[in-house]
C-alpha cells in the first residue's frame, strides 16, 4: 500500500503508457522518492504484521502455525504458500513463521485451506467425530442427562450444571444426537461411583 494522493503518485499515473509501464522525468525524482517512501508491503492477512527489520510478514493464523509446526492436518499439503513460509522462516531462523511480502498471493490461498475438523477447543477422535471439551456445554449437557435419568425435566430447571444453553441450537442438537450413547454411559458410570 502507498499513499495515493502524493504528488509522486499523481506524476506516475500521468506517465503510464499504453502497455502499462510507468515513466517520469528526472526532474520529478524527489517527488517519486517521497511517494516510494510511503509504500509498505502488503501481507496475506490483516492480522499478519510486516517487520521491516526482517523484510517479512509474520504468520498469525493459529491453524496454519499448528500445521507448520507439525501438530495437525488442518491445511492443504504441499502448497506454494506453505513452502514460502517454511523457506523464509528457515532463513530468518528465530523460531517464528515468516514469509516475504511478495509471496502474500501464495500464502493467502494456503490460509484459506486451513480448517479445523471440530469446534474450537474440541478434539477429533476419528475422521468423522469430535469429542466435546467445552466446559460450559459439558456441564449443561451432563446435568441435563442426569436430571432426565432421575425423572426431572431439564426445562423445569434453571441450568443446575452452571451453564444454560439454547435447546433449539443446531450445535446442541448435533452434540446430543451424536453422543446420546456416550451420555448414557456417563450417567451410568456416575451413578456407579
Amino acid at each position: 500500500m502507498c499513499a495515493p494522493n502524493m504528488p509522486g503518485a499523481k506524476a506516475l499515473r500521468v506517465g503510464e503508457d499504453q502497455f502499462g509501464n510507468f515513466w517520469y522525468g528526472t526532474e520529478k525524482r524527489d517527488e517519486i522518492r517521497s511517494f516510494y517512501a510511503t509504500c509498505v508491503p502488503t501481507c496475506a492477512d490483516d492480522a499478519d504484521i510486516y517487520d521491516d527489520k526482517q523484510d517479512a510478514c509474520t504468520v498469525s493464523k493459529q491453524l496454519a502455525i499448528v500445521y507448520l509446526a507439525g501438530g495437525g492436518d488442518f491445511c492443504a499439503k504441499g502448497t506454494p504458500g506453505a513452502k514460502a513460509i517454511r523457506s523464509q522462516s528457515k532463513a530468518v531462523g528465530d523460531g517464528n513463521y515468516w514469509y516475504r511480502p511478495e509471496m502474500a498471493s501464495r500464502v493467502k490461498p494456503f490460509y484459506a485451506s486451513c480448517h479445523s475438523k471440530c469446534a474450537r477447543g474440541d478434539r477429533a477422535v476419528d475422521a468423522t467425530h469430535c469429542k466435546v471439551d467445552n466446559a460450559d456445554a459439558l456441564a449443561y449437557l451432563q446435568s441435563e442427562q442426569m436430571l432426565r435419568s432421575v425423572g426431572i425435566k431439564p426445562e423445569d430447571t434453571t441450568g443446575e450444571g452452571g451453564a444454560t444453553c439454547d435447546d433449539r441450537s443446531p450445535g446442541r442438537n448435533a452434540i446430543t444426537g451424536c453422543c446420546r450413547k456416550c451420555m448414557r454411559l456417563f450417567v451410568e458410570v456416575s451413578f456407579q461411583v
